[in-house]
């Protein structure tokens, strides 16, 4: 004769194997995600700050490694809480194509580090340069470009033998003048409150 306490456990069991078969086996839990930390731009360089999730390294663990994250871009804008996956960034920044009548230059910002830090997607800056004086007792001048130019890409360094640059959209109009305050030795970005009037930021249809 089985005792009461068999009785009671065989009972259990079944009962157990009853809801198992009834309600499914329990779905293993979803890997957990980095998620935005604020709202990113398509083409955002990540970096760590940019990143929220759990402090416990158990966690941690089980989610996409950081280092396959920072310094990746971002192919679609992220709103702040929203997860970041590895199929979401890519090497390189994703730009439209130039015969939309407009262009990206390539500004390099070697040894402006804090510039790079300073911008972002969707800045606006002027180019300018700082140009000798006519002569020897002349004192240069500074000239900028006569409206500012949007910030495509940030990029900044990821290692000692990697320089920062940004890309500047720049109308096709306006490459030859803003191309040649780029190409100035002593050349700087100012950075510009607001964003250029309308009627500068594409050219005049002909």
């Amino acid at each position: 004769m089985l005792r009461p306490s068999y009785v009671f456990l065989a009972v259990w069991g079944i009962a157990v194997l009853v809801l198992w078969f009834t309600i499914g086996a329990p779905e293993p839990a979803q890997p957990e995600e980095w998620a935005a930390a604020r709202m990113l731009p398509r083409n955002a360089q990540i970096r760590e700050i940019d990143l929220h999730g759990p402090e416990q390294r158990y966690r941690q663990a089980r989610m996409t490694p950081k280092a396959k994250l920072v310094g990746q871009y971002l192919a679609v804008a992220k709103q702040a809480g929203e997860p970041i996956r590895k199929e979401d960034v890519q090497p390189e920044p994703l730009l439209p194509p130039c015969e939309r009548g407009s262009g990206v230059l390539v500004y390099s910002l070697k040894g402006e580090e804090p510039v790079a830090e300073a911008l972002q997607v969707g800045s606006w800056v002027i180019p300018c340069y700082i140009r000798p004086g006519a002569s020897g007792a002349a004192a240069p001048f500074t000239l900028c470009a006569k409206t500012s130019v949007a910030v495509e890409v940030v990029h900044r360094s990821t290692g000692a033998a990697d320089s920062p640059w940004v890309g500047l959209r720049v109308p096709s109009c306006r490459l030859q003048e803003i191309g040649e305050f780029v190409m100035r030795d002593q050349h700087f970005l100012l950075t510009a409150a607001v964003a250029a009037p309308v009627q500068n930021q594409a050219c005049a249809a002909r």
